[in-house]
């Protein structure tokens, strides 16, 4: 009778283990390890922009003491990047000291000494790169560097790689200097285009130096890497070379044809009877004025009078081909 009271009692210990068994081992079920689900930016992602924070996504709650300095780390080659973390919800996020370095890559790290609410360790180190958005440049002007024989009517055009912030092209990054002499003018950014419009003509044979500060940011507000200047010069006020008759001559025959050679071309269309002026005393004197090659002629109506001065003038009006008066 003994022995049949203590089968029961072998069998409920028995049933007792195995549910404790299943207990144990559906704890050990629920713990899971954590891992880091999503990044931004993503790995190997490129033109990241210089200012970005950088947000790690984990798998499950963490605990925030283990999401540190220490276990989120950026660097720049071997060199540590100085940030500040933070960490909220399910994300950690790395916030630089300084804006990174534009055009260059980062790896972004996080340790495996990170832990879960649970304690778990990350399985291993979570690592991706990412490159910052290259600085933007400019890719060509107008005029080019060094040019010369510039129009003095021109407008400066500077073309950049990449759209820039408005805001950043003013008289302030877009500066023209004769010497040291600021010239005044009005700056418009369009595109990916700048002008400056200065607010009179340049001086003629002179040289200007255009320059775009490091105070110009693209779009995303990173700086050009360095100062860019260029230079050009104006082209040079034609002059008269020489005269028929020559100045103060004397016997000159009074039918002759006053010719004028000019220093280059000129505008045929303001060499005329306004800028090409005959006079004795204060009498005008009619005639035909006609214009080729780089000499003007005037033919008077009548013949000039016997023994009388009189007094030949190409005024400012003339101008050249590239109406520099």
């Amino acid at each position: 009778m003994k022995l049949i009271k203590i089968i029961p009692v072998l069998a409920m210990m028995f049933v007792m283990l195995m549910v404790g068994c299943n207990d144990e081992n559906e704890n050990i079920d629920d713990i899971s390890i954590p891992n880091v689900s999503s990044t931004m930016p993503g790995d190997n992602d490129t033109k990241v922009a210089h200012d970005t924070n950088i947000v790690a996504t984990f798998s499950e709650e963490m605990e925030p003491s283990s999401i540190n300095v220490s276990t989120f780390m950026i660097k720049q080659g071997d060199t540590d990047i100085s940030g500040g973390v933070e960490y909220s919800g399910l994300e950690a996020t790395f916030t630089p000291s300084v804006a990174f370095a534009a055009g260059s890559e980062f790896t972004a790290t996080i340790t495996s000494a990170a832990k879960s609410s649970n304690e778990v360790n990350l399985e291993a180190d979570y690592v991706w790169n990412f490159t910052t958005e290259g600085a933007p440049s400019i890719e060509s002007t107008m005029p080019v560097n060094n040019d010369i024989d510039i129009a003095r009517n021109i407008n400066i055009v500077v073309t950049f790689t990449e759209e820039m912030n408005p805001s950043t092209i003013n008289a302030s990054t877009f500066i023209v200097k004769q010497g040291d002499t600021n010239i005044s003018g009005d700056v418009e950014y369009s595109g990916l285009e700048a002008t400056f419009t200065p607010s009179l003509a340049l001086e003629a044979g002179s040289e200007f130096m255009a320059t775009i500060t490091t105070d110009a940011k693209s779009i995303s507000n990173v700086n050009i890497e360095a100062a860019y200047e260029w230079n050009f010069t104006t082209e040079v006020v034609p002059t008269v070379l020489s005269s028929i008759p020559a100045n103060n001559d004397i016997d000159v025959a009074r039918n002759t044809i006053l010719a004028i050679t000019f220093s280059e071309e000129m505008d045929p269309s303001t060499i005329n009877s306004t800028t090409f002026i005959v006079k004795k005393g204060n009498i005008d004197i009619t005639g035909n004025v006609e214009y080729s090659g780089v000499v003007a002629t005037f033919t008077p109506s009548v013949v000039f009078n016997a023994a009388s001065e009189y007094t030949a003038t190409i005024t400012t009006g003339a101008k050249s081909q590239k109406g520099v008066n």
